[in-house]
């Protein structure tokens, strides 16, 4: 497949732009998928593993790390709630800041569904080998902390 070229960026880094953006969709799509055939969404899905696995987080952290719009997110959170699949919590010593946290029934969920979603994965990056994975986590870490997002 051709990049085609670009007067407005070198061509190494369109190709990169381009493809990066075809396998995040790759990946979402094939999420969205596996877990769609769980009767759930993947959009739904992604705030649950969130705090599943960093814990209680702030409706602006769920959106920074699921790369979503933080209106996007708190109507998520809004139908997470209204499942009985998550809580919102206010902090002790900060009373405005309010957490997200899962429920036991959110618990549940995540637990039915998460082992789908590894072996959804691993089928994507099946192509890649143990250390071209740590390769690739590393050059989009760099990325993103570049970026400072």
């Amino acid at each position: 497949m051709s990049f085609g070229t670009s007067s407005a960026w070198p061509r190494n880094s369109e190709a990169l732009f381009v493809l990066m953006a075809r396998a995040g969709r790759a990946i979402f799509e094939q999420l969205e998928a596996t877990v769609s055939a769980q009767g759930e969404s993947v959009i739904l899905f992604r705030p649950l593993a969130i705090v599943m696995r960093f814990g209680p987080q702030t409706q602006q952290d769920i959106a920074k790390l699921t790369a979503q719009h933080p209106a996007g997110v708190s109507r998520i959170v809004d139908e997470l709630e209204s499942r009985g699949l998550v809580r919102r919590i206010r902090g002790e010593h900060d009373r405005r800041t309010i957490r997200v946290e899962p429920t036991e029934e959110g618990r549940a969920l995540f637990a039915k569904i998460d082992p789908f979603v590894g072996a959804a994965l691993d089928k994507v990056l099946d192509p890649l080998s143990p250390e071209d994975r740590e390769a690739l986590i590393r050059a989009l870490e760099k990325i993103v902390s570049a970026a400072g997002t």
